[in-house]
């Protein structure tokens, strides 16, 4: 990925030269790297905090599918 990622920039590099498009690219490029860099570091934080804290399972899981039809089916108090 980081390969083609070079080579795009490399193409605009040598097709624009004295351009500031080159590095307007390369800043668009790895800001949006960095974004979902941390992005995923985050969603992976907040996946750990709620699995180590007992939260409720995914209704797509089939744990967790079951998990709440039996908490329908049990009467409430």
């Amino acid at each position: 990925m980081f390969r083609i990622l070079i080579n795009i920039t490399t193409f605009y590099h040598t097709s624009a030269k004295g351009n500031d498009m080159d590095f307007g690219l390369g800043l668009l490029t790895f800001g949006t790297l960095g974004f979902v860099a941390v992005f995923g570091f985050i969603s992976a934080r907040d996946t750990e905090k709620r699995r180590q804290q007992g939260g409720p399972k995914s209704a797509l899981s089939r744990d967790g599918a079951a998990e709440r039809l039996a908490r329908l089916q049990t009467p409430a108090e």
